[in-house]
């Protein structure tokens, strides 16, 4: 009998371990991170690394994360087995740990970030898997000189703006972070494309002339008024080339938070102008984008 029950708890330990999910480190080994933030109204690359050494605090195990010059400016940590990862910030006024990636998220799920305004909700727009990593994509944007892209994280390689998109890190706006590549024993094993030759911040147009592209919105024969806009915006795609078109549009606040989409708008007039209601936006400026079959143009509006 005794024996019999030694089977069954060896039994169910491994079924445990069978049914458990194990998603991959971002800290396999010692790491190296090249990520882009404003810095003094500028675009500057800041090199973070984990020397693979560990401390103690409260009783749990992190990781140190150093800056390029060796001096330790946090702390993260991961639960493989949930799919999290925490950072904690070092000599700083918030002494709490930071959820930064949640991997067990599923569409129409929401995440929590850590705003210096208080907490921004966003919400899972997709989940998929690219070359054997998770993905998971949100309604919260990231924005860097005329860039912009969705907040996404990456298994076995973190959250696409970084550890230090969290508004407690020095010098933050929540949403201006960028991570542009990541280093395994000196081997990359990430690359933005946002990111040149040597893992600086770079606009680069690619090769592939079909991929989307950004434009500023006085290049694209779409006419946006009145800005600032009060009760209404109107768009207005009289002088496009393709009368017969879809276009989506979406609005971000400066925040990154998606406040409107439209999918699907129909194009098919020669003067077709399409309105939108404003009169329940809080005063300030937003981000429009305005999504086209070959490109994305983008214009910030004025709301007063």
């Amino acid at each position: 009998m005794k024996y019999l029950l030694l089977s069954i708890c060896c039994l169910l330990f491994t079924f445990n371990k069978i049914d458990a999910q194990n998603y991959s480190s971002m800290l396999p080994d010692t790491i190296k991170w090249h990520i882009a933030s404003y810095q003094n109204e500028e675009v500057t690359t800041q090199i973070f690394k984990t020397p693979k050494s560990t401390v103690f605090i409260d009783g749990i195990i992190y990781f140190k994360i150093e800056n390029e010059q060796g001096n330790v400016i946090g702390f993260l940590r991961e639960d493989l087995n949930a799919g999290k990862t925490w950072f904690f910030t070092a000599n700083f006024d918030n002494d709490e740990e930071i959820l930064i990636m949640d991997l067990s998220l599923d569409v129409g799920d929401e995440f929590e970030i850590d705003n210096a305004g208080g907490l921004l909700v966003t919400t899972v727009t997709s989940r998929t898997v690219i070359d054997d990593k998770i993905h998971i994509e949100f309604d919260y944007l990231l924005f860097l000189e005329d860039t912009t892209m969705p907040l996404t994280f990456i298994e076995g390689i973190g959250p696409n703006a970084g550890f230090t998109y969290i508004s407690n890190f020095p010098g933050n706006t929540v949403n201006n972070n960028l991570l542009l590549c990541t280093f395994v024993l000196e081997e990359e094993i990430y690359k933005s494309d946002f990111a040149n030759e040597d893992c600086d911040f770079e606009i680069i147009i690619p090769e592939d002339t079909t991929s989307v592209e950004f434009f500023s919105i006085q290049e694209s024969g779409i006419n946006v008024f009145p800005n600032p806009a009060t009760d209404f915006l109107y768009i207005q795609f009289d002088d496009l080339q393709d009368k017969y078109m879809e276009v989506d549009v979406v609005v971000y606040n400066l925040e990154g938070k998606v406040i409107f989409r439209e999918k699907g708008i129909n194009t098919n007039s020669i003067d077709f102008t399409h309105k939108i209601e404003t009169n329940n936006w809080l005063n300030g400026s937003y981000i429009l984008q305005i999504n086209t079959k070959d490109n994305s143009y983008l214009k910030q509006i004025l709301k007063m």
